[in-house]
Parts: C-alpha cells; sequence; structure tokens
C-alpha cells in the first residue's frame, strides 16, 4: 500500500478521477469499496429492515407504485394504504434470547481450571457499562432476520469503553479469504444525511474513511489499525455457509407481510 500517495490524497481532502482508480486496500479502489455494498442483495436486506423497523408505509407505496404488482392510479382513486408489522411479530415471537437466564461470562485464562477473578471482574464492568443485554437482544433479531449478523467490536480511547456495532447484509461487505475464510477486510456505512454517506474500510493494517457526495468519493482519513486484525465477529441463524460468508435470506417473510399489506388496503378500498 502507498501510504505517501495516500497520505497526499488525505492533505487534499478530495480524490482527483485518478486517484479514485487507485487502489486502497486489497487491491480496490474507494469506488470498488463503495459498489460492494449496492448490490441487489444489500437492497433486499434494507426492505427486510425496513419492514421490521415499522416502516411499513414506505415499502407499501413501493409496491403501490409498481408497474408490475402495484395499483393503477391509486391514489387518484382514493386507495390508502393500510398495512400491518407482521414481519416483527413473527420475528420477536420465532425466539427468545435469555429466555431462561442471562449467561455468565467468565475468563479463563490458560491451563487453568477456575475463572480468573479479576479479569472476569473486569469484563462483567466494561459490559455492564454499555448495556450489552439491550444490544444483544437487538442483535439477534438481526441475525434471525437475514440470517447473517456482524458484530463489530471496538475500543473508545475517549471513554475507555468497548463500543459494539450490528453490521449487516443491508449497511456492510465483507472481503473473505478463500482459504482461511478470515475476514481480510470490511467496509461499512458509517453515517447517510441523504446527500453524504460515509464509510469506513478496514484491514487488518489500516482504517480508511470515505465519503461519497454527489458521485465524488473522497478520503478523509486513513489509521494505522490498533487490532492487528478486521475486530468482526459473523453470527449466524443457521449453519455456516459451505462457501461464502453470508447465509442468503429467503425474505418470505418480507413477502408475506407485502401481501397482507396488499390485502388490507384492497378490502378497505372494496
Amino acid at each position: 500500500m502507498d501510504y505517501n500517495n495516500i497520505s497526499n490524497t488525505v492533505t487534499s481532502m478530495s480524490l482527483s478521477s485518478q486517484s479514485q482508480e487507485r487502489p486502497i486496500a486489497l487491491g480496490k479502489t474507494p469506488l470498488e469499496w463503495v459498489e460492494l455494498l449496492k448490490s441487489n442483495k444489500a437492497v433486499k436486506a434494507k426492505c427486510a429492515l425496513n419492514y421490521f423497523d415499522g416502516q411499513q408505509e414506505e415499502e407499501l407505496i413501493k409496491v403501490l407504485n409498481d408497474v408490475n404488482k402495484g395499483r393503477k392510479k391509486w391514489q387518484e382513486r382514493g386507495i390508502i394504504p393500510r398495512f400491518r408489522n407482521v414481519t416483527r411479530s413473527i420475528v420477536e415471537k420465532s425466539g427468545m434470547l435469555f429466555k431462561d437466564a442471562v449467561p455468565v461470562l467468565e475468563v479463563f485464562r490458560k491451563d487453568q481450571q477456575t475463572p480468573d477473578e479479576a479479569q472476569t471482574s473486569w469484563l462483567n464492568e466494561e459490559f455492564a457499562n454499555m448495556e450489552w443485554q439491550e444490544f444483544f437482544i437487538n442483535f439477534d433479531a438481526v441475525v434471525r432476520l437475514l440470517k447473517t449478523g456482524v458484530l463489530l467490536v471496538q475500543h473508545d480511547p475517549v471513554t475507555q469503553q468497548l463500543v459494539f456495532d450490528i453490521l449487516h447484509r443491508a449497511n456492510c461487505s465483507v472481503v473473505m479469504n478463500p482459504q482461511t475464510k478470515a475476514i481480510d477486510g470490511m467496509i461499512y456505512q458509517t453515517s447517510d444525511d441523504g446527500e453524504m454517506a460515509c464509510y469506513r474500510v478496514i484491514t487488518s493494517e489500516t482504517f480508511i474513511d470515505l465519503c461519497s457526495e454527489k458521485n465524488q468519493i473522497s478520503i478523509t482519513g486513513v489509521f494505522p489499525n490498533p487490532y492487528d486484525i478486521v475486530p468482526a465477529v459473523p453470527f449466524y441463524d443457521t449453519t455456516s455457509p459451505r462457501s461464502g460468508f453470508w447465509v442468503e435470506a429467503s425474505h418470505d417473510l418480507v413477502g408475506l407481510n407485502e401481501l397482507v399489506n396488499l390485502h388490507l388496503t384492497d378490502s378497505e378500498y372494496a
């Protein structure tokens, strides 16, 4: 990796057309990294999350406007969108995390049969500060809905606390080592206000921050990776895939919710 060129690019805070074609990590250019997040599978995952999060009306309007399965001139005809959050109801009833008891977290040192009390106390204190039970309940729902979730673990040097992030097919893409099946690199979206979207690329060596605005991608920061690994762990709702990284969700639940919403809308209009 040409760190001198990257540093010069960061100083200018923008990329010329030539530098946008320059690889920044794992042989991929900034544009190629960002394009990884724009697959059709990512769009479907985002749609499923919208249904789960209660954005039913927004998704139903998209269906009503669809030329194939929508309703012609539905607004002029006085059709009013009606919907139910079937997706959340089914996902929340399909599994109950911590239904019996909260897991016991203990740290064991090598060749020791009993937990290390000091390290165990520190770990539980760190987890208590970040309300980890609520976090993992939310994470569990994402894993059951999309079949694959990614836990990103980092440490905030300011607050001196662990930081967890929920990543998934809609906001994250992974470059996997085909031999070891380890994560060589990843990109995830950090923000999107409608006009500018920002991302972070992580490899075992580097963090690279990108921003995209008006079809122009800029490198806004380059930092050494303090962990020497990509600090992300995949979780699966089923067995891990034989090949690739993601378990492909069927999205049957989204289709069911769509049918229910259309039925409610058509029934009231009729």
